[in-house]
């Protein structure tokens, strides 16, 4: 029988697809050593690089020979990453990405983890993954890793502190109940607490209470309030639409807010719209 290890001693991770380092930070916090990432787009890479001080270079992880480019001095107890989630998002081309092309990206994934045997593990992606890992693990093209994942769970990340209400599916091989026990330790960040710290002179972070002074924040100048025309394009598509859900309108400051996307602009249902003291603003 093997015995995991107490989740305590977990020394060492690798992390896979990067990005701007949102995992290795988690890692930092929590003291895990990150032993590497890996980040084929430059520019999230050179992101990286500057808030780790590290000097990884560029890499494609499909390229990736697990046998002889995966050797470390020591065991690698976590594996985490996020694969890029374009080709399946349902915002990508109304749902029609290329998930073939997606799934070369889990694959790799999950043979590297295959290869490692980490002691626990967790891949990040969109809610529309859940479904189709379910369908490739039983027969599909991902079969042969079928052993691998214990857990496929969909979560809100404002149960967590995070102060957007946006869906994620995470699949593994990690302690889903401590996981879990943290929602009713953690408390509701909202649109509200995060606009009043923005406001003041030494903004502070709502969950990790780390202070910056407002000057040397960029991009936080105020909109322009919306037009009038502006207010009722907007408002239309929020609460009128005859196809999705109705929207708040403006934003509700005491809940967490919506999701917030790449591509939003003044007037879309996207578009965040909260009070100015003159109006709305977006």
């Amino acid at each position: 029988m093997v015995v995991k290890k107490n989740i305590n001693h977990i020394k060492s991770a690798i992390d896979l697809y990067s990005g701007i380092g949102g995992w290795t930070l988690g890692m930092k916090l929590s003291g895990v050593k990150n032993i590497a990432s890996f980040e084929w787009w430059k520019e999230a890479n050179l992101t990286h690089n500057l808030n780790f001080e590290t000097k990884n270079e560029e890499i494609n992880i499909r390229d990736i020979d697990v046998k002889s480019d995966l050797k470390f001095d020591a065991n690698i107890d976590f594996v985490v990453g996020s694969p890029p989630c374009t080709q399946f998002s349902y915002a990508n081309k109304g749902g029609n990405g290329n998930v073939q092309d997606g799934l070369l990206d889990i694959y790799k994934f999950l043979e590297v983890v295959e290869f490692l045997k980490p002691q626990y593990w967790a891949m990040e992606n969109v809610p529309r993954v859940a479904k189709i890992l379910e369908i490739e693990l039983n027969g599909g093209c991902l079969n042969r890793f079928k052993k691998l994942i214990k857990v496929i769970k969909i979560v809100n990340t404002a149960d967590y502190g995070v102060p957007q209400n946006r869906k994620r599916m995470i699949a593994g091989d990690f302690p889903v109940s401590l996981f879990e026990s943290y929602k009713s330790k953690i408390k509701v960040v909202t649109l509200g607490d995060v606009l009043n710290s923005l406001n003041k002179k030494i903004i502070v972070d709502p969950n990790y209470k780390y202070e910056i002074p407002r000057d040397d924040v960029t991009e936080l100048d105020n909109e322009v309030d919306l037009t009038l025309d502006e207010v009722r394009i907007n408002k239309d598509s929020k609460t009128f639409h005859p196809v999705y859900n109705k929207m708040a309108f403006p934003d509700k400051l005491d809940r967490p807010g919506r999701t917030i996307t790449a591509t939003c602009t003044r007037v879309s249902r996207e578009s965040i719209i909260i009070e100015s003291n003159n109006g709305l603003e977006d």
